[in-house]
């Protein structure tokens, strides 16, 4: 008998279960393991309590012929799982843009800021240089007037 949970070949029975070697797993022999999500489910049992999938060959030819233009249980799963994770990839896209953005903006706010001040920086210097030429020259006319007038 294979392992209900990892198909490995040794399974022991003891007592009022089944214990797999290699997995390690143990299931009463009243259970049966759901083949899609793997959790336990009483014999009689239909479907499976978690997922609904088909756990006898008769449920699974009914429900199949039920739902045939909706393809096989595993394969909407797997659609309803991608088109949740392509949902959260796009929010998640879409957020780090977002984030990209507001980088991009603050940077360029700063080279502004680093910008203005620069300016502002040439321009005091601009001023103090005019300023001290200016005084310059009012010294060489003042020097120049005190020799002309020779005092």
């Amino acid at each position: 008998m294979n392992c209900p949970v990892c198909d490995a070949p040794d399974v022991k029975i003891i007592e009022d279960h089944f214990e797999c070697s290699y997995c390690g797993s143990t299931l009463p022999h009243n259970m049966s393991i759901c083949p899609s999500c793997q959790s336990p489910n009483p014999l009689e049992a239909e479907a499976c309590e978690v997922c609904g999938e088909p756990l006898t060959l008769f449920s699974q030819v009914i429900i199949r012929h039920a739902n045939a233009d909706s393809g096989p249980y595993r394969l909407r799963q797997a659609r309803e799982q991608a088109a949740r994770i392509k949902e959260s990839e796009e929010r998640a896209s879409q957020q780090r843009l977002h984030d990209l953005e507001e980088t991009d903006r603050r940077r360029i706010q700063a080279a502004l800021e680093a910008e203005r001040a620069r300016r502002k920086e040439q321009s005091q210097l601009m001023k103090i240089s005019a300023a001290i030429v200016i005084l310059f020259l009012l010294l060489i006319l003042f020097l120049a007037l005190r020799s002309a007038l020779g005092l």
